[in-house]
């Protein structure tokens, strides 16, 4: 098992990650906010083409606030979204290993959420 397997809520679709995590990030934008229900969702970038999904998924499209087009995936019998442009940490088998290494879209934080004061806070998404 890889450091970036996971699966969905119901096991149906599951997610296979080759290579590692270039990129942990804490995401407060509202999107993120309501696809986790909570505070912010830990995204975990990889590199493009290295996640193979496997099982029934549905997709969804909308544009983000920075402008890009967001293809999202989604298990067709939970419900759980498993995979965008990066992974989402809360679908890893073991994510007990990642450390995040910023927090993203700062401007749109409830109120509530915990911000770790020792990572790098940024408004909105930095440059690449």
């Amino acid at each position: 098992m890889g450091a970036l397997d996971g699966r969905c809520l119901c096991g149906q679709t599951t997610m296979t990650g080759d290579g590692p995590a270039l990129k942990v990030v804490h995401c407060q934008c509202t999107d993120c906010q309501k696809l986790s229900g909570a505070g912010h969702k830990t995204n975990v970038v990889v590199a493009k083409g290295s996640v193979k999904l496997a099982g029934p998924v549905s997709q969804y499209a909308a544009k983000a606030d920075s402008g890009n087009t967001n293809t999202r995936f989604f298990c067709t019998n939970c419900g759980t979204q498993m995979f965008r442009q990066n992974i989402h940490g809360g679908t890893l088998d073991n994510p007990g290993n990642l450390k995040p290494d910023a927090v993203v879209w700062h401007q749109s934080a409830a109120g509530w959420d915990f911000t770790d004061p020792d990572l790098p806070v940024f408004d909105k998404m930095p440059p690449r």
